[in-house]
């Protein structure tokens, strides 16, 4: 770990991944990166713009997507359709 870390007390989580297919490892690595980037983009949109970033904020919660989920789901099993058999 380089100096400027460990003067910043920042602690770097060790993650262990399980052995990943080279595709796999590639969706990962992009997946990650991206995040990254949404992550500063949304920070420097924050600091620069903070009603855009206000407004960007509402959204809805992780909870009521889950039901929305649920309901979708439940949607599917009971619907007997060509399309919808396959989903299942």
């Amino acid at each position: 770990m380089n100096d400027a870390l460990k003067n910043l007390n920042v602690k770097i989580p060790n993650i262990k991944l399980p052995a990943l297919e080279p595709l796999q490892r590639e969706f990962f690595i992009r997946m990650t990166f991206s995040a990254l980037v949404d992550a500063d983009y949304l920070d420097t949109e924050a600091h620069f713009n903070p009603a855009q970033s206000e407004r960007r904020r509402q959204y809805p919660s992780l909870v009521s997507l889950w039901e929305k989920l649920q309901i979708a789901q439940k949607a599917i099993v009971n619907d007997s359709t060509p399309v919808n058999r396959i989903r299942r």
